[in-house]
């Protein structure tokens, strides 16, 4: 009997089926879209209805996410929809219609590709972009008014940001004020000048502590106090007579040290305004996600301003959507969950992660692909600054 269940044993191993089914995220930028009420959704061919998967925006950078268990082999269609209110709401789905990446025979739906193990898949809204980068198309009248283009909050008080002129026409300043929100205080420095800026120009406000090399290079250097000497916990804000075109920061609040943006925050950093964007924001919600994150002292782009506004050649992307995957199987992670912090991510509770099953936890954020850095996993941290509950790496490699 024992060498019969032997032989049966071997003949099941021996003949066992490979794994077909396979965890694929799915990943698309919206920037492209305004995301209705009722949320974004995957749906269609092989997922579902029109609301078979809701995707979430956990760190609000734009880019929704979801998962799906999925055979790696048998293809099949799928598409996103914005703001579904029913299983058969699919007046609310992307149109790829004469787009490469729709399937003609299949509704205009996107075509799953086949796959040999657990994926992630990243699209853009409405494009066949293959990565969550959706490019921004110049359309001449689509530029708006004056914004904040830069913003260097260096060491000590090596400070300057510059406005910049989107237009087809040099504009002036007599009508534009910036104020300064400090600590979530009311106005208390503000300025103004008759100057004005060339189309396709910045105007460069600095301390008149920035290093003289510099300082030259400003329209405008100030002494203290002035709009210039901002901490990052600090509100700038661009008025045009008595419209508010432009903040960096929420006027008004005070967030402690720092808000975040992109890869880092508004302290001790270097932030560009990124290419595709043509008009400030008043919404910082919505403005946080428009820079691209330098580290402290970093001038490379000072004094000047590439926008699609101008048929500028965008340069290579700078920022990129990364993913941190982690496995927990060696601990019990605590009720607060996990995150990743720390470094250029932030405090110790920057980055919810979320259980995407078998005790892997996952969360993306938009991080600078040159300038390097550091981050840790910290599990069930209470607050920004509950650094105790960081993973232990002392003397290893890594």
């Amino acid at each position: 009997m024992k060498k019969y269940l032997s032989i049966v044993l071997v003949c099941l191993s021996y003949f066992g089926f490979a794994q077909t089914n396979y965890v694929v995220t799915f990943k698309v930028n919206t920037a492209n879209i305004t995301v209705g009420s009722n949320g974004l959704y995957l749906g269609g061919g092989v997922i579902g209805g029109a609301n078979a998967i809701q995707l979430t925006d956990a760190d609000g950078n734009g880019v929704y996410e979801g998962t799906d268990t999925l055979s790696g082999a048998g293809g099949g269609n799928f598409i996103f929809l914005n703001s579904p209110s029913w299983s058969g709401d699919w007046g609310t789905k992307e149109n790829l219609a004469g787009l490469a990446c729709a399937d003609a025979s299949n509704y205009n739906d996107r075509i799953l590709p086949s796959f040999t193990q657990d994926t992630t898949l990243m699209f853009c809204f409405g494009t066949c972009a293959t990565d969550t980068l959706c490019t921004t198309t110049y359309t001449p009248s689509s530029c708006g008014d004056l914004f904040f283009s830069e913003y260097s909050e260096g060491s000590s008080n090596n400070k300057y940001f510059e406005i910049y002129n989107p237009t087809s026409a040099a504009i002036s300043l007599s009508d534009y004020t910036v104020y300064l929100s400090g600590n979530g205080g009311s106005y208390t420095n503000t300025f103004t000048t008759n100057a004005s800026i060339a189309s396709g120009d910045v105007y460069m406000i600095s301390t008149n502590q920035l290093d003289s090399a510099t300082q030259a290079m400003a329209d405008t250097a100030m002494g203290y106090p002035s709009v210039a000497h901002f901490n990052g916990d600090d509100a700038l804000i661009l008025v045009n007579g008595t419209d508010t075109i432009d903040v960096l920061g929420t006027p008004g609040v005070d967030p402690g040290s720092s808000w975040p943006v992109g890869s880092g925050s508004t302290a001790n950093n270097t932030l560009v305004r990124m290419i595709g964007i043509d008009q400030g924001s008043t919404d910082w919600a919505v403005g946080a996600t428009e820079w691209d994150v330098y580290s402290s002292n970093d001038w490379t782009f000072m004094d000047s301003h590439a926008s699609n506004c101008h048929g500028a050649t965008p340069p290579p992307p700078t920022s990129f959507t990364v993913t941190f995957r982690v496995n927990t199987a060696n601990i019990t992670v605590g009720p607060n969950g996990m995150y990743a912090g720390g470094g250029v991510l932030g405090g110790a509770n920057a980055l919810a992660l979320t259980d995407v099953g078998g005790g892997i936890w996952e969360g993306s954020a938009l991080l600078n692909g040159s300038n390097g850095g550091n981050f840790t996993f910290l599990n069930s941290p209470a607050h920004a600054g509950d650094w105790g509950t960081k993973e232990n790496l002392n003397g290893l490699p890594c």
